[in-house]
């Protein structure tokens, strides 16, 4: 009888183990890898220019596969300072249900990118580079090939799409992860012609607090270099100007360092003051974030509250 009570316990012992090991940790994490790609062109349209910023935002499960993705495009012309939503949050204003009557299925974009989407989950990197797709003419290349289930629901040229997805995938990092949002805001500054989108990424643990963000700057008004700020590295030329001897990317990866662990209100919180006329919302002297990164901050915390709000 002891003998056996003996072995009861010693499974009951290995059945909560188990139970434990299941129910806790980091394994039982939605998310086991996160990326972001962001694709610019600039198109010039006589007196101003058009600039597509294309955004992916891509979550993968334990098996390398799509379990996540926020696709959406920030197209701006230099001459028009109020037009600050995207293509994905200008919903029935972007006006393109009508000529996809035309093509059959009679889809806003937005219904067209959110099918795209749906479809994206569960594929690989090469999945996704391999979709079929062809040019149906002049003005429509690269659209999913008829007759796929891709085409069912969406015919917009997908090529800026998979080319972002491709660079979030060469861009993952690993986490354990529950939630994933993308944000961003856009600026016009119609006098200089430049169009300014900044990003925010973030995979949230279970806590809703920060394992892994991403920020940059799309800040683009001539069509020669189309790199993001934290592309260009050394090449943006700031460190000469920086009070800290920092270039601008080294920065913004300070303060994503920062931003580990924070939930949304603290990063809403974190203290900023007016430098000067120039220099607005800048991390306030003497903070810990003041001792790497003095650039103002005020498009990240927003970008980033937008992320917040986006998680899923």
């Amino acid at each position: 009888m002891k003998n056996f009570k003996k072995v009861m316990a010693v499974a009951a012992s290995a059945a909560m183990v188990m139970t434990l090991t299941a129910c806790g940790g980091g394994s039982s994490a939605k998310y086991t890898k996160v990326g972001f790609g962001m694709i610019t062109s600039v198109s010039e349209k006589g007196d101003y220019n058009q600039v597509n910023t294309t955004m992916a935002t891509v979550g993968l499960d334990s098996k390398g596969k799509i379990a996540y993705v926020d696709l959406d495009v920030a197209q701006q012309n230099t001459n028009d300072a109020k037009e600050t939503r995207t293509k994905m949050e200008k919903k029935e204003d972007y006006g393109m249900k009508g000529v996809s009557e035309k093509a059959g299925i009679g889809k806003e974009l937005y219904e067209q990118v959110e099918f795209l989407e749906g479809k994206l989950i569960g594929m690989t990197a090469d999945d996704v580079k391999n979709i079929e797709v062809y040019d149906k003419d002049e003005e429509h290349k690269s659209v999913p090939k008829e007759g796929t289930d891709i085409a069912a629901g969406c015919t917009i040229s997908i090529a800026d799409f998979q080319a972002a997805i491709q660079k979030a995938f060469d861009n993952m990092a690993e986490v354990k992860a529950d939630k994933i949002g993308a944000g961003e805001v856009i600026s016009v500054d119609d006098s200089k012609g430049q169009v300014n989108t900044t990003v925010a990424q973030v995979a949230l643990n279970s806590k809703g607090e920060i394992e892994w963000s991403n920020l940059d700057v799309a800040q683009t008004s001539k069509a020669s270099d189309v790199r993001s700020k934290m592309e260009k590295k050394e090449d943006y030329g700031m460190k000469k100007y920086s009070g800290i001897g920092k270039e601008l990317y080294e920065q913004v990866d300070f303060l994503v360092g920062k931003l580990k662990g924070m939930t949304a209100d603290k990063v809403k919180a974190i203290e900023v003051y007016d430098k000067d006329e120039e220099h607005k919302s800048v991390p306030k002297e003497g903070t810990d974030i003041a001792s790497g990164c003095t650039i103002s901050i005020a498009d990240f915390q927003a970008a980033l509250a937008e992320a917040f709000e986006t998680a899923k």
